[in-house]
C-alpha cells in the first residue's frame, strides 16, 4: 500500500492509519471478499449473486491477502476460514509477529458458537 499508492501520491485516507490494526483488519476482509468474488466470477461469469459468492467464498483456499492475514480455507462448515490468529508487538515503526499463526482453544470457541447459534431464529 505504503509503495505502491501512497509513495505515488494515490493514497486514500490519512497515511498514518495505513499500519493500524483496524486498518489491517480491514484490509484482510475485503481482501478476502475480493477473493470469493474473483473466483466466482471466473467460475460463473457475470452476474455476481448470493449462490455464486457463497461458492466463491467456500472456493477459498489458503489464502492470506498478500501476507495481511493468516492463510485462510473456507468451507462450508467453517466460514470463519480456521479462525488463526498470533500475537505482534508495535516496535516504533512495524508491526513484528511473536508467534506463528495459531487456532487455539477451538472446542471453545465452537461450543460458545453453537450456543448462541442455537438461540438465532428468523421470524
Amino acid at each position: 500500500m505504503l509503495e505502491t499508492l501512497y509513495a505515488k501520491g494515490e493514497g486514500s485516507g490519512p497515511e498514518s492509519l495505513v499500519r493500524d490494526v483496524y486498518y489491517n483488519t480491514g484490509l484482510a476482509i475485503y481482501a478476502t471478499g475480493f477473493e470469493a468474488a474473483r473466483i466466482a466470477i471466473e467460475k460463473h461469469g457475470w452476474p455476481l449473486n448470493a449462490e455464486r459468492m457463497k461458492e466463491g467464498y467456500e472456493s477459498i483456499e489458503n489464502f492470506d491477502g498478500n501476507g495481511v492475514m493468516s492463510p485462510i480455507t473456507v468451507t462450508a462448515k467453517d466460514h470463519g476460514g480456521g479462525g488463526k490468529t498470533r500475537v505482534e508487538q508495535w516496535d516504533g515503526s512495524t508491526w513484528v509477529p511473536l508467534t506463528d499463526w495459531s487456532a487455539d482453544y477451538t472446542d471453545v470457541v465452537w461450543e460458545v458458537i453453537k450456543e448462541s447459534s442455537s438461540k438465532f431464529t428468523v421470524e
